[in-house]
């Protein structure tokens, strides 16, 4: 039993920091700015001009962090 809980410790000491990476900060802003907009947009009305600047954020939320990791920012 003491060598199994040595083993544990052992693969929980290589589990990777529990910091965000540039990469995945970048990925959520861009997620929270875009879901923002496009909230404001459905309240103020349809507001088709902020809702397609909502949809095109978060395509880049999606795009950024692979560029930004590309760049070898993302990682720390």
């Amino acid at each position: 039993m003491i060598d199994g809980a040595s083993q544990t410790e052992e693969s929980v000491a290589e589990l990777p920091s529990v910091e965000s990476s540039l990469a995945s900060r970048v990925g959520a802003t861009l997620v929270f700015l875009g879901l923002g907009l496009a909230a404001v947009a459905a309240v103020t009305g349809p507001n088709w001009t902020l809702l397609w600047l909502a949809f095109v954020t978060l395509v880049l939320a999606v795009v950024a962090p692979a560029v930004v990791r590309r760049m070898d920012y993302g990682q720390d």
